[in-house]
């Protein structure tokens, strides 16, 4: 970001930090796009860029009052977004492996169940082919 729009945050940050809450859907309406467009340029899920960046506003919120820099608001803000899609991806891999690997013991639940059902069928033919005695 060009000087001018690290002042224009800076000020509007230390407006919130003052107490002042019209400050903060400022913040938000110029940067949510921004949050938006870097998870979704990491995620290539719309979807979940637009939680992220909602998760992140939450993130930043907390976090604002702390912030020693207020003209760095940018790139401290960008650096949460990033985190919390890197987050993101971790819980979704972690999810989508326990998918899998449920899906890979059903299937193999499945062959045994073929299996059995093939060996049950064959049983009966040996079974009829038997003698009464």
């Amino acid at each position: 970001m060009n000087k001018p729009n690290n002042i224009v945050d800076g000020w509007l940050v230390l407006q919130y930090q003052s107490g002042n809450t019209k400050a903060l859907p400022l913040l938000v309406k110029r940067w949510h796009k921004k949050f938006c467009a870097k998870a979704y340029w990491i995620t290539k899920d719309i979807d979940a860029s637009k939680d992220i960046a909602q998760d992140s506003w939450k993130m930043i919120m907390k976090k604002i009052h702390g912030l020693k820099n207020p003209n760095s608001f940018g790139f401290w803000a960008l650096t949460i977004v990033y985190r919390q899609t890197i987050d993101w991806i971790r819980i979704n891999k972690r999810e989508t492996e326990k998918l899998n690997e449920y899906h890979n013991e059903q299937s193999v639940i499945e062959e045994e169940d073929n299996d059995n059902e093939h060996l049950k069928k064959e049983l009966l033919k040996a079974i009829k082919l038997l003698s009464e005695h």
